[in-house]
């Protein structure tokens, strides 16, 4: 019960701090990733918006999404940016759960603290204020590694309750 409502309280203090930035205009490469992007105008045209950027095609369709929803509002793209990131503190709360515990420490107030200060920390403020590729791609790019480390926390997980488990598995491959 303390673990879930830390991990939310962790949350809830990201969201409250990045909630004034949902009003912030378009700016900087916003004008050319998102304004004059040609794979925006046909509404929900998604294999268009893949092919248009192909070194960030899930970036460019989540400019797709955004679009199709909220048109040119900034609005929409900070919401984007916010829910990205709030998912980005949830998973390093997990992880962080995860790793102390297997360090047999006190984990939840340690990942509450580690996950609410890089929730709210200043440098992360680029990766939800901003609506462009570099927000997109940060809180992206940030996703990756949280998503590892939880499953490498899991295969772990599986290694000591079952050590021939994972010897079986792999040795089929």
């Amino acid at each position: 019960m303390l673990r879930a409502a830390l991990g939310l309280a962790a949350g809830a203090l990201t969201a409250l701090v990045y909630r004034v930035s949902l009003d912030n205009p378009l700016i900087f490469d916003d004008r050319t990733s998102i304004l004059r992007n040609p794979s925006l105008v046909a509404t929900w045209n998604l294999l268009g918006a893949l092919s248009y950027d192909l070194a960030h095609p899930f970036v460019n369709l989540s400019y797709a999404i955004d679009h199709a929803i909220a048109g040119h509002s900034s609005f929409g793209y900070h919401v984007t940016n916010g829910i990205l990131h709030l998912a980005v503190v949830g998973l390093l709360y997990g992880w962080c759960t995860r790793a102390f515990a297997d360090v047999n420490r006190p984990s939840d107030w340690a990942a509450f603290f580690a996950a609410a200060i890089f929730g709210v920390h200043p440098l992360m403020g680029s990766a939800v204020t901003y609506g462009a590729i570099l927000a997109q791609q940060t809180v992206q790019a940030q996703r990756t590694p949280a998503l590892t480390a939880l499953d490498y926390a899991e295969i772990q997980q599986l290694a000591n309750r079952y050590p021939y488990f994972l010897s079986i598995e792999y040795s089929q491959r």
